[in-house]
Order: structure tokens, then sequence, then C-alpha cells
């Protein structure tokens, strides 16, 4: 973990095409809860490889961690299927979300790290 709470990294976004992650990113750098950790494009890698990256990860100490995945646009759901600007998506933003928390708290448990509760939120700013 960082050594202090707050928004990493700290001057500005990782580099994103996404402007709905730039605006996740600016709100965060002043309205971060006080004591909170937040990443932003956290990437972590599995030992086979597989390399997965949450849009933004909180640490909220001795209450949990969360995975937060933003999308950008026009966003509807129709017929139980996910479109982002009239486009159909692969994956719908909460199976990112659960797939990147997945990896993570596996990783996490490697290194004898347990949150004591987690989850996933999903955040259309457009």
């Amino acid at each position: 973990m960082s050594s202090k709470p707050g928004l990493y990294p700290q001057k500005i976004w990782r580099s994103t095409s996404s402007d709905a992650e730039k605006k996740v990113y600016s709100a965060l750098k002043t309205e971060l809860p006080k004591g909170w950790y937040a990443w932003h494009s956290l990437k972590v890698r599995s030992e086979n490889g597989f390399e997965g990256e949450g849009d933004f990860v909180f640490a909220i100490p001795k209450v949990g961690l969360l995975v937060l995945e933003v999308k950008g646009g026009n966003i509807t759901v129709e017929d139980g299927h996910w479109f982002q600007n009239g486009n159909p998506m692969k994956e719908s933003p909460r199976e990112q979300g659960h797939r990147f928390k997945r990896l993570l708290l596996t990783e996490l448990a490697k290194r004898d790290c347990y949150p004591p509760a987690h989850g996933i939120a999903t955040c259309f700013p457009d």
C-alpha cells in the first residue's frame, strides 16, 4: 500500500483515452474521503501472465476495498445486452469489475492480505 492515504498517481491520471476516467480522477482529486486510498488504472498480473486492470481501486482501512469500473459515452442495456455509443460491449461493466476483483483478491491472498469486505461498483459520468 502507498505510504499515505490519497489518490495515486497524485498529479495526473495514468495514460488513458477515456474522458470518463479523467472526469472521475478529477473529481476524486478534490473529493476523495479522508483516510481513503485510491489508484487509477491499477494493473495486476497473474502467475499465468493474465493482466487485469481496474479503472479505480479504493482501499478503505479497516473496512475493505472497492473496484470501480468507469464507462463513458451513451451506455444502454437492451434485452440484457450492454452497448456503448450504440456498439455492443464484449463484456458488461459489472463482469469486468468482478473479473478484476477476483484477480486482485487472488494476488492479495498470496501476500496474506485479506480485506474484511470487498465489492465492485460501476460509474457512468456522462
